[in-house]
């Protein structure tokens, strides 16, 4: 692909050389560079990408993009750009043809409720019969085959490479986490999503943001970026509803489990096997538990009629799904002793599923084990937690 194909939605404020030039691949790795290689210079959270275009270019890379500083060297075109994140992005997405606008992608931000709400969004929607594609924390799937994920939101290269392979492979949505993080390092620029979803917001990530309204920022960056033929499916039940969609084009759509919303949910009644809502006035019983699991659950049938799902097949769908690994999920053991399994991270999250186990077993007695790294900001627990109730 020649490099000016690469760099076409890409605004340089300088370019040395020819982009008539052949690229045999993107990257921003150096050790990956190859004879013909676009070398994208980002400046990491451990390392400077640019203290290794030197070396990029000893390797046989055709051309390099750069935010910082001058470079020249003969026979290699050289770009300046304002932002080499975006850059790469935007690059990626242009080496695998776009993958995002040959589906129907659809992302969720938020603190808590992601990786359930995607997990379950990909299942309901393989379950109705489509081909879909999930980017999670847990896994990423091109239809049933599964890869790891290193995280929430994965690099540009990677996310486009499996974009255009969930394309090739007839998938019709995609469903993803977007990170604050990934936002941050603009991981999605280039990518055109058809709905943002909005779960919450409680404290997460101060190790990297140092600040709330630093974190508050870079999630609603997400709906700031959604074209005006989106949709924004926004939780008004949480305080910070409104304010990610104040500057967004897209359609605003609502959902709340305690107010008047364009979708609404209730819970009638809930134990250890599951509980019975009211969703948009219609009964549906559902394998999963708790207060926060109705907002999950909301959100995604929210979604599903958003991107043209019919409401009983979307509420039948809903009563087969089950807990995504990890989330809450339940074991029976002896003597009436049930423990529940939990990832719960942040101190939000943990206090949700206790209060959750409360509801659902009052005046029984629980107890606790939860490991804490330390590393996540104010006492979050960062290993999966164990309830004995």
């Amino acid at each position: 692909m020649k490099l000016d194909r690469l760099i076409e939605r890409i605004s340089p404020i300088a370019v040395a050389g020819s982009t008539a030039v052949e690229i045999t691949s993107v990257t921003a790795d150096s050790r990956e560079v190859t004879p013909g290689a676009l070398f994208v210079a980002v400046r990491g959270f451990a390392s400077d990408g640019h203290n290794y275009i030197s070396a990029a270019v000893s390797k046989g890379a055709a051309a390099v993009i750069y935010a910082d500083g001058e470079y020249s060297f003969d026979g290699v075109t050289t770009v300046k750009v304002a932002s080499s994140r975006e850059a790469l992005a935007l690059a990626a997405a242009a080496w695998y043809g776009y993958p995002s606008e040959k589906l129907s992608l659809v992302g969720i931000t938020g603190t808590n409720g992601k990786t359930t709400t995607v997990t379950l969004l990909y299942h309901l929607f393989m379950g109705l019969g489509y081909q879909c594609g999930l980017l999670s924390t847990i896994a990423n799937y091109v239809g049933t085959r599964r890869s790891e994920t290193a995280n929430t939101t994965a690099d540009p290269i990677t996310i486009n490479r499996l974009l255009r392979e969930m394309a090739e492979s007839g998938c019709e949505y995609c469903f993803m986490e977007v990170s604050s993080i990934g936002m941050e390092q603009e991981r999605v620029a280039g990518l055109r999503f058809r709905a943002g979803i909005f779960s919450n917001l409680t404290h997460d990530h101060l190790d990297y943001h140092k600040t709330f309204a630093e974190y508050l920022r870079c999630k609603k960056l997400f709906f700031d970026g959604l074209p005006k033929e989106a949709a924004a499916i926004i939780n008004v039940d949480d305080r910070h509803g409104s304010v990610m969609v104040q500057n967004t084009s897209a359609n605003v759509i609502t959902y709340s489990c305690r107010a008047a919303a364009d979708h609404t949910c209730r819970i009638i009644e809930q134990g250890y096997d599951g509980m019975l809502l009211r969703i948009d006035g219609h009964e549906v019983w559902t394998r999963l538990i708790g207060a926060h699991n109705a907002y999950n659950l909301l959100a995604i049938y929210t979604t599903a009629i958003v991107l043209g799902a019919g409401e009983d097949e979307t509420l039948l769908a809903l009563s087969r799904l089950e807990s995504a690994p990890g989330r809450l999920d339940t074991i029976r053991g002896p003597r009436d002793i049930t423990a529940v399994i939990d990832y719960a991270h942040t101190p939000d999250a943990l206090e949700n599923v206790l209060k959750t186990l409360r509801d659902v077993a009052p005046g029984h007695q629980l107890v606790c084990l939860f490991g804490c790294g330390g590393d996540r900001g104010c006492s979050s627990a960062t290993l999966p937690i164990y309830i004995y109730c």
